[in-house]
């Protein structure tokens, strides 16, 4: 109204909605206190009459000792959305996001899922679970070519590995048409799988490049590690070489050149010695080489 003229102005009118409840949610995978590993799917509910959106992250490795160190650990973002998280018809509830936990570190997390409206309430949910991943930490060949053929030398090769923690594991032989030849099991945190070139039936396998690969699974938690692989070669041919020159029984005196092949597909070197009569009873040195001839 106008104090001078009297006149009013056509009223207007409208509503204020008071909201101090903070919005409605849940984080309901993965369960609280459980132990997880690998690819988790974080699952949850963000929703409000008022919703604005939702920010989920995480936190850790934390100390859950009785003495820790004054560590101040940042939050990592995980996923956000605009849109409530609601239900599916069967009461599901929808996944907030993938969680890859391969890299992390073992020990306690913890997931933060925060609900924000539009009168500026937020609900700050919190749920820990525990990582445990497997994973390898060394694999080591004895020989990466090894020569089965009774001779006493280099007859065999072993596969070794050392895991993060006690699993149960297995090693699969291949050869080169991705056939299972020979498969070894064991349990603890050491992988050895001694191989003296033989499949399954005891029979010798033929020369050629075999894959192994080496698996692992927690007996507790039925985690899995990542598979690891390799090659071994097994030759039992002996390498194919020749003395050119002198020829046999030859008559030569003075400086000589010694002419000859030494190869192989699997090379390793050459060592040449010469020794009285038809039969020496001791070699002495000439020359050697690591390359093939």
């Amino acid at each position: 109204t106008d104090p001078q003229t009297n006149v009013s102005a056509d009223p207007v009118s409208g509503t204020v909605i008071v909201d101090t409840m903070p919005p409605p949610g849940s984080i309901t995978d993965p369960p609280r206190g459980s132990t997880i590993g690998g690819t988790v799917l974080v699952k949850g509910t963000a929703a409000d009459e008022h919703f604005a959106g939702w920010h989920l992250d995480y936190q850790g490795p934390l100390c859950d000792t009785p003495v820790c160190p004054a560590v101040v650990q940042e939050w990592r973002f995980l996923a956000s959305g605009s849109t409530p998280a609601v239900p599916d018809i069967f009461g599901a509830p929808p996944t907030l996001a993938v969680w890859n936990t391969t890299s992390l570190p073992n020990g306690l997390y913890v997931l933060r899922l925060l609900i924000t409206d539009r009168a500026g309430n937020t609900a700050d949910l919190k749920s820990a679970s525990r990582v445990y991943n497997v994973s390898f930490i060394r694999v080591e060949v004895s020989e990466p070519v090894f020569s089965p053929n009774g001779d006493g030398k280099k007859e065999i090769t072993v596969i070794r590995a050392l895991v993060s923690g006690p699993v149960d594991w297995t090693v699969e032989i291949k050869d080169q048409g991705d056939s299972l030849v020979k498969t070894f099991q064991g349990s603890g945190e050491n992988v050895h799988a001694r191989w003296d070139g033989t499949d399954e039936t005891a029979s010798q396998v033929a020369g050629g490049t075999y894959t192994y690969e080496i698996s692992a699974t927690d007996p507790e938690t039925n985690v899995s590690a990542t598979p690891v692989s390799g090659t071994v070669k097994v030759d039992t041919a002996a390498p194919t070489g020749s003395i050119d020159a002198p020829i046999a029984n030859e008559k030569f005196g003075g400086t000589y050149s010694i002419r000859g092949l030494a190869n192989d597909p699997n090379f390793s070197g050459w060592r040449l010695e010469y020794g009285v009569g038809t039969n020496p009873a001791s070699w002495n040195y000439l020359n050697s080489s690591s390359q093939p001839a």
